[in-house]
Formats: structure tokens, sequence, C-alpha cells
């Protein structure tokens, strides 16, 4: 019996290492004291100290700590490996690192590895991780601006679509958007001057809509807009940007014929039109058609908006007349318009009879002269 006790003494005394040795092991953790700043930002350094604790009640020997850093840290300062020959039982040991945070990262959470290992055989070890926070920068850049219609004319209405694209490293929350004009031709139609876009994503892109009505007597103009955007970021702080905005407005063509006048000392007829619009007309080329066929044609390179001008062709007397009138709008489209003139009824001077009278007066005056001469003859 004295054999079977001393058996399982040898025994239970040949376990102790063993037991200590997996007490020690599993005992040895790491903890994040304190980073600075936090939470940490993008493409800045981030100061960071960690925690050795051995927590066990037995000293731990020849241990090894490794730094393991990934995407978005590099270590700047700092032991890569730190070695302790003893790390005494419920004892601390403290290790201090500057780390780099890339400028790419993105608003998060991220786990920082260590590796605890006896440098004998590195290739066995503990793996610790350690919880960094990372706050990006929300960075909102106005991508486009379009509008529908895409010649946007006095009178009526037009969308105004702002593509916006986040392209920060941090989330917007609560996006709220809103455009604004200083000018009386733009009014926002109903709230079309507001708009609530939600969560905003780094790396993604939205559009947002507004509506305004455009005053029927707005000038060719480019207005000026801000758009104003608000919106919370990772520290639930509000934050406001605001952007200008050009919106143009092409103006409308709107002829009108004036006059009609012939020119009988220069032989041509002469047509007086005006621009009525808002716009200016480029390129213009008028034709007269009398009857359906072309009797002339006259150019003009622009026609301003409220101003007027006159083109000249061959002298016609009679027949339907229609002006043809091609020009070039705001928007760079080639348009024509028709102004019918009605039937031409121009009398040419003494077509009203004049030149018959002129006839008998001139037959008078001869016959007066030529009797006065043969009653003188006849008395001599």
């Amino acid at each position: 019996m004295k054999g079977i006790f001393l058996a399982a003494a040898v025994i239970m005394l040949s376990l102790i290492p063993c037991l200590a040795s997996a007490q020690l092991t599993s005992d040895l953790d790491m903890i994040l004291s304190y980073q600075t700043p936090y939470p940490a930002e993008p493409g800045s350094n981030l100061d960071i100290e960690v925690s050795l604790q051995n927590n066990g009640f037995a000293e731990a020997r020849n241990v090894a700590v490794e730094i393991v850093p990934s995407s978005p840290f590099s270590l700047v300062k700092g032991e890569r490996i730190k070695t302790y020959p003893v790390l005494r039982a419920k004892s601390t040991a403290s290790l201090t690192y500057t780390l780099l945070v890339d400028n790419s990262a993105l608003a998060g959470d991220y786990d920082l590895e260590f590796r605890i290992y006896n440098p004998v055989t590195p290739e066995s070890f503990q793996k610790k991780e350690v919880e960094i926070t990372v706050l990006g920068e929300t960075k909102i850049i106005v991508e486009k601006v379009e509008t529908t219609p895409s010649v946007i004319e006095p009178g009526g209405t037009a969308a105004i679509h702002v593509t916006l694209r986040n392209v920060g490293t941090g989330d917007a929350r609560q996006l709220e958007a809103m455009l604004e004009s200083t000018a009386e031709e733009l009014v926002p139609f109903l709230s079309g001057g507001m708009s609530y876009a939600g969560d905003f994503s780094s790396g993604e892109e939205k559009t947002i809509d507004f509506m305004f009505g455009i005053d029927p007597n707005a000038a060719q103009n480019t207005y000026l807009t801000t758009l104003t955007l608000s919106y919370k970021d990772g520290n639930n702080a509000v934050s406001t940007e605001t952007f200008s905005l050009g919106i143009p407005v092409s103006g409308n063509i709107r002829f009108e014929v004036i006059a009609i006048e012939p020119s009988f000392s220069r032989g041509t007829i002469n047509i007086e039109l005006a621009n009525r619009g808002t716009g200016d007309a480029q390129s213009v080329e008028a034709r007269l058609l009398i009857d359906g066929e072309t009797v002339g044609v006259d150019y003009l390179s622009q026609l301003k908006a409220t101003k007027k001008t006159t083109f000249s062709f061959p002298l016609t007397l009679s027949g339907n007349a229609e002006l043809a009138i091609t020009y070039t709008e705001p928007g760079l489209n080639q348009k024509t318009v028709n102004k019918d003139l009605g039937p031409l009824n121009i009398t040419a001077p003494g077509g009203d009879g004049t030149p018959a009278i002129i006839f008998v007066i001139a037959i008078a005056v001869i016959g007066y002269f030529a009797w006065r001469r043969y009653f003188r003859k006849k008395k001599h």
C-alpha cells in the first residue's frame, strides 16, 4: 500500500511543472490601457499603451511579446518584439507604441494583433488582440449637376439633380440638403428646395433632386444658388457644408415682324424684325418666300433679346409672302420659325394714275405752246 501512495506522489510531483506551465500560458493577457488621440484619426499618428498582465499565481519566464500591425496601422515607434525574462505573478508590464493610421482608413473598430510566445519556440504562440477605434473624416463633394429639361427656359419648372459623393473616410448620418437662391427668377416649387437624404456612407454616391419654378421674365443668365448640407459625423456632432452652384437659364426667343417697307430707290423690300424674348438668337438667317419661292436671303450673326434689326430682300410688289427665320438657340440647337406676312400689294410710284395725268398735262402744255406759235405766225 505504501508503494502505491509513493508512486502516486511521484506522479503528482512530476505533473506540477506541466500544470504550472499551462497555468502561466493561459493566465497571460493583454489589454489596451489608453490611446491618444481617441478616437484615432486617418493620416495621423496614434500613441497607445498596452498592458501585459500575468493573472496567475506563478511567475512566467522567458515571455516574448510581438506586435503584428496590419492595415490600417503601421509601426512608427516602439519595439516590435519585447522579451521579459521573468513576469511575476499578479504583475503587469506596460508597452508603448506609436502607430501611423493610414489616411484611407474608414471609420470603425479595428483589432491590433499581439503574439505571446517563448523565444525558443516562436511558432507556438498565443494570439491576443486589442481594439482600436478609428473615426474617419467625412468629406462630401459635388460631383455633377444636371437639369431636366437640359435647357431651362423662362416660364416653366426645372428639376435640378445634384450628385454628391462622400470621398472621406467617415460616414455622414441624417444628411439634409437645402438649395436656395437670392435671385427672384428662381423660386422653389412647393418644398422642392429641401431634401432629406438619410445616411451617407464613405465612398457612397447620392443624387438629390430639387424642383424650381422659373420666372417668365427671367433673362438669359447663370443664376447663383447655395447648396447647404447638414449632417451628423462619427462623434454625433452636427456639421454643415456649403457649395455655390450656377444654374443656367437660356431664355426664350420670340420673333415679331414690326414693319414691311419698300425702298424703290434701292430696289429692296425691308422687313423689320424684333426679338421680344429673353434669350439671344445666334446665326440668324432670314429667307423671304413669295408664293412658296425664295426671292432673297439675308443674314445676321446675333439678335439679342429685346433688340430689333432690318433684313433687306429684292423688291417684290405682290404675292403671298412668308418669312422663314432659322437661328441657333442658347442650347446650340438649330430652329426654324415661319412668319406669315400675308399678301403683298405694293404700288410703285405713279401706279395710282399719276403718270397718265402727267402725260395729259404734258400734251396740254405742248399743245398750248404750239397754238401760240401758230397764232403769232398768222399775225405776221
